[in-house]
């Protein structure tokens, strides 16, 4: 029982960090496309589209990788 628990929280954590490194990510993408958007305002509609698409790409990635380290 003890090792099985040990293996679940090492799951947890495994899918915990991906998670903390996309929201990183995501932090830190959202702040480059406000500063672009401040130098280049023509450009904001597209830097919101690539950060949106950004996001959703990095969404998939936290779900493919609960998949995989949860099973």
């Amino acid at each position: 029982m003890q090792s099985r628990a040990e293996i679940e929280a090492a799951r947890a954590s495994a899918v915990a960090q991906v998670g903390q490194r996309a929201m990183t990510e995501i932090a830190m993408l959202t702040k480059l496309e406000r500063d672009l958007a401040e130098t280049v305002p023509a450009a904001q509609a597209r830097l919101v589209a690539i950060g949106d698409l950004t996001q959703i790409a990095l969404g998939s990635v936290v779900m493919n990788a609960a998949r995989r380290l949860g099973s």
